[in-house]
């Protein structure tokens, strides 16, 4: 990851696993901190992906074409693997067919997991999701956002 911004709030989503992994208290406590974290990943995920975006169109566009983009990101909704390829399809066909082909599916399915939970926790339901199920997960989406920015940058 080479964003500055990005590299502070993947340190403090790393330093909350740490936190919360050595969290002694209640379990159902425990339970609510990973709901929380689930929620930060999840946010996290998004700012990735608009960032390698947003980097990309900075870097090639007119000011036009980046406010018309800039918008269109905004608006995306919850980066679930579909979402992501579908995105880099409308930037560039072959950016959606190199990350179909290089990202494996432990980490496409993580990155689904996290949306998944995230949905249903911010919804109010209950998630069965572990703090160590939440970092495996957070681990392999690591990995998406890394071959975002390696094909589309």
């Amino acid at each position: 990851m080479k964003n500055p911004r990005l590299l502070v709030k993947q340190k403090q989503i790393e330093d909350l696993f740490t936190e919360i992994g050595s969290f002694i208290g209640d379990p159902e406590v425990k339970a609510y901190l990973t709901y929380y974290l689930c929620i930060r990943v999840s946010g996290f995920l998004e700012d990735c992906v608009r960032s390698v975006f947003s980097e990309y169109v900075d870097g090639n566009s007119q000011n036009y074409v980046k406010t018309f983009v800039g918008e269109k990101l905004r608006k995306i909704p919850n980066p679930t693997w579909s979402a992501i390829v579908s995105l880099a399809k409308d930037f560039n066909d072959n950016w959606s067919i190199q990350l179909k082909s290089n990202v494996e599916k432990p980490s496409t399915d993580a990155v689904d997991s996290i949306v998944y939970n995230r949905n249903i926790i911010a919804h109010g339901g209950t998630s069965s999701i572990t703090l160590s199920e939440l970092e495996n997960y957070y681990k392999a989406a690591i990995n998406v956002i890394n071959e975002l920015e390696k094909t589309c940058c």
